[in-house]
């Protein structure tokens, strides 16, 4: 993504300032439940509405320079966490690589047959953070659609 006006760590906190507005609300609504409510810090708690069933609540676990972490709370359809990463571009100097790591299992089996044998929460969630990313880019002032690689792994088989 361009750099436009952003270095690395003003893009980190337009995204931080502005995840419910990056998500597409459709798909998965971010409302902050505790913190301040124009920046994020370390014990932040949000609800996560999600399309279907899926709806949790996530708090931030690590906010750094360039990067943030949700850890999920009791009662999230998935268990673990997701960080979000604003890095430079290796071969374009006056870009950004932004990327959305997740490492989750689903809560329990009925989740897990949803999620990976029906196929529904995965498509859904790649959705939203694809969409995320093209909000992200268009945040920038990127016209390219940015590319987006998606990657997973199943780890318990």
């Amino acid at each position: 993504m361009p750099r436009s006006a952003f270095t690395r760590q003003s893009l980190i906190r337009e995204i931080q300032q502005r995840v419910h507005e990056l998500s597409p609300s459709a798909l998965a609504e971010f409302e902050k439940t505790s913190g301040h409510t124009s920046y994020m810090v370390v014990g932040d708690e949000y609800d996560v509405t999600m399309l279907g069933p899926w709806n949790g609540r996530v708090r931030v676990a690590k906010v750094a320079d360039d990067s943030f972490t949700l850890i999920t709370l009791d009662g999230h359809p998935e268990a673990g966490h997701i960080t979000f990463t604003v890095e430079d571009h290796v071969n374009q100097p006056d870009a950004f690589v932004v990327s959305i790591e997740s490492w989750a299992r689903s809560r329990d089996k009925t989740v897990q047959v949803a999620y990976d044998t029906m196929s529904v929460g995965r498509q859904v969630q790649a959705e939203v953070w694809v969409t995320f990313l093209q909000r992200v880019a268009e945040l920038t002032g990127c016209a390219d659609a940015p590319k987006v690689d998606i990657d997973s792994e199943d780890l318990t088989t």
